[in-house]
């Protein structure tokens, strides 16, 4: 058995063409399980080889898939739909802390995930009255 490794090395640009090599390379499963965008990659590259996704968002919200419970195609993964967590996480950190005047939330901007991400702190954070900033 022989593995083919590719890294983007954070530049997500590559990713569509890193995804084509393993194609041209033919082969037999192309496991993404850094980020969906990986997958997404992976997915426009072929509709044949399977691939395996492991990612902390919902993969159905992001298009990798339709249905969580039988998905479609040749695509397959497990998600930890961590993003969902992330208004608990601040819930959380508010009640141990709740004199804090201001939050962080520290990103990777770069990363497509991170926007669904912000967007469930900051609902949150409006709950909570509690001021978040992004960095």
């Amino acid at each position: 058995m022989t593995v083919e490794y590719r890294w983007a090395e954070d530049n997500y640009d590559r990713l569509p063409t890193l995804a084509a090599d393993l194609v041209h390379h033919q082969v037999t499963v192309i496991v993404a399980a850094t980020n969906s965008t990986a997958a997404l990659a992976a997915k426009a590259a072929t509709s044949i080889i399977p691939i395996v996704f492991l990612i902390g968002i919902d993969p159905v919200e992001v298009g990798l898939v339709t249905n969580l419970q039988r998905p479609d195609a040749n695509v397959t993964g497990v998600t930890m739909l961590s993003r969902e967590l992330a208004a608990k996480r601040l819930e959380f950190l508010h009640e141990v802390a709740p004199s804090s005047s201001s939050i962080a939330l520290v990103v990777n901007p770069e990363n497509a995930n991170v926007k669904l991400e912000i967007g469930d702190v900051e609902k949150a954070a409006r709950v909570l009255n509690v001021p978040i900033q992004v960095i």
